[in-house]
């Protein structure tokens, strides 16, 4: 039968797992703050680095989301559609192989069918709607160009270019 630690083995083992706790965490603290270091120093050399990456990211996580609404909506009218006409043929064919003469089939089948109708609502409150999109994005786009002009003359300001340039000529 196992022997049951003591209250001082049980505390020994527990100071050294957080003694080597807080070794890995200096250790990665150290980590963070070289790497924090060397990115900095990349950005300060090369500001288009950042705006470059900024603007991968956006495109990333626009295409990841889906896009725009009215892409989706596009895309879902364009199936609507195929759906309609796919549906058609086929009348139309089964039409023709019971001997009908191909217009009389056309014509059969469409006065048949109610016609498909796919709704875009640009009419009335569709067109303020657009319009206010248009405007928030004009806003959003002013607001991202502010902040990256921020962000890249606050870079070149906190850079030390004279350090920079003396390490790179001499």
């Amino acid at each position: 039968m196992p022997k049951e630690p003591s209250k001082a083995e049980l505390e020994a083992r527990l100071q050294s797992v957080t003694e080597a706790m807080n070794d890995r965490f200096d250790s990665l603290q150290g980590e963070i703050s070289s790497t924090q270091d060397l990115v900095r120093d990349t950005l300060a050399k090369n500001p288009m680095l950042s705006v470059g990456g900024a603007v991968v990211a956006g495109l990333a996580v626009g295409w990841l989301f889906g896009g725009s609404k009215r892409r989706r909506t596009q895309q879902r009218h364009r199936q609507l559609t195929s759906a309609y006409i796919d549906a058609v043929r086929d009348e139309v064919r089964e039409a023709i192989g019971k001997g009908e003469d191909v217009e009389e089939a056309v014509q059969g089948v469409l006065k048949e069918r109610v016609p498909l109708v796919v709704y875009d609502d640009r009419s009335g409150s569709g067109q303020s709607a657009g319009f206010m999109r248009e405007v928030v994005e004009m806003i959003a786009r002013t607001a991202i160009t502010l902040l990256a002009r921020d962000v890249i003359e606050n870079v070149i300001a906190n850079a030390n270019l004279e350090e920079t340039i003396e390490d790179n000529l001499f």
